[in-house]
């Protein structure tokens, strides 16, 4: 919401050009690139880029429509209300499909959002524009504030279901999870709390423009370093819970039992969890059996898929590492690549998972391996 005289300060026009070329920029990159410039390893998925460009380019259209609005309008009620009209509209429809198209197990519809994003753009067109009653800045304000609380806890809900689905499908979750998202919600709201009661101050002005540049930087890194799931073959997880209901029902003592003798001869006896890359789907068709009835099978056990795979790679790393320390003519012992032999990629990961088998963690097991 910018004050046509913070125009007439040169140091802000500098950056406040400076940081709409960045904002171009990076909107082409998402759109035209096709490397990854955070990780070599990581595909993202080229629909979260596109959303991500949509967010990014309009950071950089709403930059340029308020210095047009704010030298075709006289009338200040009139060309705030505009701006915030076509802002809350366009970054409505942009930022939140793509925080929620983050969650790949299923397809969430995205209409919910149009029902979010209406109200806003209503006050600011009736208020603002058809009564001209300068209070609608303070009605935006309060309701785009209530909006991300909703969206907030709606997406902290989502993300537990988004959480419990990947570990009962991968058994590694290095560039998956999305817990980093919950921060980049509160980046946005810190930013249009900032922005909505922006009173023309310049320091405000200048505040504004800070945290909109590292939101962006936060998009750009998030969307990049988040690999994408369709590849690997999985279900969505309504599609899981139904199949699983049905197994429920038809799955035989007989049954669970061949499936136990399938993942010890197939999985264990063949080390099959030393590929950190290991999926559900994968292991279903090495042993023969289908999702459905492994996921039940591990469901009875009261484990989930992650937490099977990590147990085998902790007491496979348990055992290199016993055997390691019995031999010192071999040398020192790098537990860090002990994990990595082990079938971990990430020794965070491993020091999660070794804490949660074992009772205790790694540093303190090393000194009595015993």
């Amino acid at each position: 919401m910018y004050e046509l005289q913070a125009f007439h300060d040169a140091l802000f026009v500098a950056s406040y050009g400076g940081v709409t070329v960045f904002y171009v920029l990076v909107c082409l990159y998402l759109l035209f690139r096709r490397g990854n410039a955070f990780s070599m390893t990581v595909q993202p998925p080229r629909e979260l880029r596109y959303w991500a460009a949509g967010v990014v380019g309009t950071f950089a259209l709403s930059n340029l429509w308020w210095v047009v609005l704010g030298c075709t309008f006289d009338d200040l009620v009139l060309g705030n209300a505009l701006g915030q009209a076509l802002d809350i509209l366009f970054m409505g429809f942009t930022l939140l499909p793509l925080l929620i198209r983050m969650l790949q197990d299923r397809r969430r519809p995205l209409w919910p959002v149009a029902l979010m994003v209406a109200p806003g753009v209503l006050i600011a067109v009736v208020v603002g524009i058809v009564m001209r009653d300068a209070s609608f800045t303070w009605l935006i304000s309060i309701y785009v504030t209530l909006l991300f609380l909703f969206f907030f806890s709606y997406m902290a809900y989502a993300l537990r279901q988004y959480g419990h689905w990947l570990r009962a499908n991968f058994s590694d979750l290095r560039n998956k999870e999305l817990g980093k998202n919950l921060v980049l919600i509160v980046g946005v709201q810190l930013f249009y709390i900032v922005y909505l009661f922006n009173m023309g101050a310049l320091w405000i002005e200048y505040l504004s423009m800070l945290i909109s540049v590292i939101l962006v930087i936060i998009v750009l890194w998030r969307v990049e370093s988040l690999q994408s799931l369709v590849a690997d073959g999985t279900l969505a997880a309504d599609d899981v819970d139904g199949q699983l209901a049905t197994a429920r029902t038809a799955m035989s003592p007989s049954t669970l039992t061949g499936i136990g003798s399938l993942l010890e001869e197939c999985c264990e006896s063949r080390q099959l969890y030393l590929h950190s890359d290991l999926t559900l789907d994968q292991l279903c068709r090495a042993i023969g059996t289908n999702r459905t009835y492994l996921s039940q099978y591990l469901a009875d056990q009261g484990t989930t898929y992650n937490a099977y795979i990590n147990r085998l790679r902790v007491e496979h790393f348990v055992r290199l590492y016993r055997e390691a320390i019995s031999q010192p003519q071999l040398g020192s012992v790098s537990a860090q690549q002990l994990a990595y032999d082990s079938g971990f990629r990430s020794y965070r990961t491993f020091s999660n998972a070794f804490k949660r088998f074992m009772g205790q963690a790694v540093n303190t097991w090393v000194r009595n391996p015993w």
